[in-house]
């Protein structure tokens, strides 16, 4: 079994922490964001690092891009950091190699965990 994992959202911190797990472990890391450089490309657990087109500017060149990405590159398995790439990829997971993704949930479930997150929110701050 290969063991190439695709870790995206590189440019936050949580990233890096599952980039130095994952290379840890032995498994082959690279990582991916919209920005230049990116916090977790530059770990020394980071085989490779990949630029993206932006998942939230450019969400359509983001799935095209990880679509071509996936059919050149196997990767055991691709791990979004951030609620967006989560649930973009999550809302569009039919365009993509079946168990790529490590996500327990349907889109729906997290789109509606976020929105009464909004909500508790909204309401503590008017208090």
């Amino acid at each position: 079994m290969d063991n190439r994992v695709l870790v995206l959202d590189a440019a936050q911190r949580s990233a890096l922490s599952v980039v130095r797990s994952l290379g840890r472990a032995g498994l082959t890391v690279y990582t991916a964001d919209a920005k230049q450089k990116a916090l977790a490309g530059c770990s020394r657990y980071s085989k490779t690092y990949l630029k993206t087109p932006s998942p939230e500017d450019e969400p359509n060149a983001f799935l095209q891009w990880l679509e071509d990405l996936l059919a050149e590159t196997p990767f055991s398995m691709v791990l979004p950091v951030t609620e967006v790439t989560s649930q973009l990829l999550l809302m569009n997971q039919e365009r993509f190699p079946s168990g790529v993704f490590y996500i327990f949930f349907s889109w729906r479930l997290l789109f509606s965990i976020s929105l009464r997150e909004d909500i508790i929110r909204s309401s503590l701050r008017r208090t």
